[in-house]
């Protein structure tokens, strides 16, 4: 069955989430049938008992594995999302977040005619980098890194990123994927004006979804990168516009304002040695860590990695 332009709703929609759903998702909050969500939901369950959307033009649909493979699969399944929607949010099932809050980030993202974004997380979320946390000193900041948690995209840039997702990582990917277009200088950013909540221990899901097979974070990250040939010295944030929308581009600037985040140590679920130690990595990064947004090429870094992969062990 392909899945038909817009679903034929009542909504005209340009903007899609796609969800990688187990039973305990929480989509049903920014999936509801509320009017004032300009976006369609397609939950993509990897377990059954999965609770459907409740939009006209949503969808529920059955797409076990691996998250990322999941979300290649999808689109060899239904090609035409990619032609239907002008940008696409990937999301993952523990991001609690509201109908305003998706609505303001495809929106920010489609202002600033960005390639890939994400929305910040709230001080009381579960997190690998504290960058991602929200910084209350900025409107938002543009990064060389946008993570796998809940990337948006513009549907293009998706198009280009698809590659990455067929190689059997479900991180990695995220580590270039900012880096498709020929010029990458502010095409990727954090939103600083809109916040979610990541509710769950990073990787959590990824261990049910593998059933013990699971692999850690670091491990596959630099398996990946030795694969591909590449390398990542970390997430760096390299310019910024501030609350009052005034552009900075001074390293030293934006790290100052960093210290704000020392606010949500009361807040974090995060172990506070870990938590402080994660907020000193984010001011490191930006003022000594390159950017590296030189240009790759989807199809030719997956082409390494799977011959990587297909190679005789020594």
């Amino acid at each position: 069955m392909r899945y038909t332009r817009r679903m034929r709703g009542q909504h005209n929609r340009s903007w899609l989430v796609i969800v990688r759903a187990g039973r305990g998702s929480l989509h049903s909050r920014y999936a509801a049938d509320d009017a004032s969500r300009k976006y369609d939901v397609l939950v993509a369950a990897w377990q059954d008992g999965v609770a459907p959307p409740e939009g006209p033009n949503d969808r529920l649909v059955m797409q076990p594995g691996q998250k990322i493979a999941g979300y290649h699969s999808l689109f060899e399944r239904f090609p035409d999302l990619l032609d239907t929607y002008t940008h696409i949010a990937l999301v993952d099932d523990d991001i609690d977040m509201s109908p305003e809050a998706v609505n303001r980030s495809f929106e920010a993202g489609s202002a600033e005619n960005l390639s890939i974004w994400q929305p910040s997380l709230t001080w009381d979320s579960y997190f690998s980098y504290a960058a991602f946390l929200r910084n209350p000193a900025f409107q938002l900041r543009y990064t060389n890194f946008v993570e796998m948690m809940c990337p948006f995209f513009r549907a293009d840039a998706l198009r280009k990123a698809l590659p990455l997702f067929d190689l059997g990582y479900d991180v990695g990917p995220d580590l270039v994927w900012t880096r498709l277009e020929e010029d990458n200088h502010c095409r990727a950013a954090i939103l600083d004006t809109v916040s979610v909540h990541h509710t769950r221990p990073v990787g959590k899901a990824k261990r049910a979804r593998t059933e013990g097979r699971f692999k850690r974070y670091d491990s596959e990250v630099q398996t990946f990168l030795d694969q591909a040939g590449l390398g990542f010295r970390g997430n760096v944030v390299y310019a910024a516009k501030t609350r009052g929308g005034r552009a900075l581009a001074g390293r030293g600037q934006i790290a100052f304002r960093y210290m704000a985040l020392m606010a949500g140590l009361v807040r974090t679920p995060m172990v506070k040695w870990k938590f402080l130690r994660l907020v000193s990595d984010a001011i490191r990064h930006v003022l000594i860590r390159p950017k590296s947004l030189d240009p790759i090429d989807a199809q030719s870094v997956a082409q390494t990695v799977r011959m990587a992969q297909a190679a005789p062990s020594l």
